[in-house]
């Protein structure tokens, strides 16, 4: 592949162009990318729509993460949209109960299997969890207005490759701790 991780033929600058991104200096557009059939897939498209027509403002930026960004989705795998909400906006078990009762309904006449994950961005002086951790390495930004989210991606991604967070596993379980 060419480009840090674009299809092949597509440079890094027409990928963003043609997806409505931009290139920026923290690399998203390498994660951008490299799915750029997940981008691209209408029934995804259709299921954004709706989710940022019921949030409106409080909806801050998609992400999707997990097995269909890698290499190990399968045709059952669900969709892990990482939906980045207003500090304002109380993360509680009414937002998934919302999801259920108005979101989920309508966004899954296009697509099925979809999880959301609601959260704020974390504080830049605060270490990333493992999760950001997580995301940070394996993501597809869908929606960054702002571009706060692909900026904190950039950061936490900055964090492990220069060897400040490392990957370990024991059993087969996967966990991140502070290098050295």
């Amino acid at each position: 592949m060419q480009g840090g991780g674009a299809l092949p033929g597509l440079s890094r600058r027409r990928c963003a162009r043609d997806t409505g991104h931009s290139e920026n200096p923290v690399g998203v557009t390498r994660d951008l990318c490299y799915p750029l059939r997940l981008i691209l897939d209408p029934r995804l498209q259709t299921a954004l729509v709706a989710i940022e027509h019921h949030y409106g403002a409080r909806l801050m930026a998609v992400a999707l993460f997990g097995s269909r960004v890698g290499k190990r989705a399968r045709d059952e795998s669900d969709w892990d949209l990482l939906l980045v909400v207003d500090e304002r906006e109380p993360i509680r078990r009414t937002l998934y109960r919302e999801w259920d009762a108005a979101v989920a309904p309508s966004v899954e006449r296009s697509l099925t299997g979809i999880a959301p994950h609601f959260v704020h961005l974390p504080d830049e002086r605060d270490e990333p969890s493992g999760f950001w951790l997580e995301i940070a390495m394996s993501h597809v930004v869908l929606r960054d207005p702002t571009g706060r989210l692909a900026s904190c991606l950039g950061r936490v991604r900055t964090l492990v490759e220069t060897g400040r967070f490392e990957r370990r596993a024991v059993h087969g379980c996967g966990y991140w701790r502070r290098a050295g």
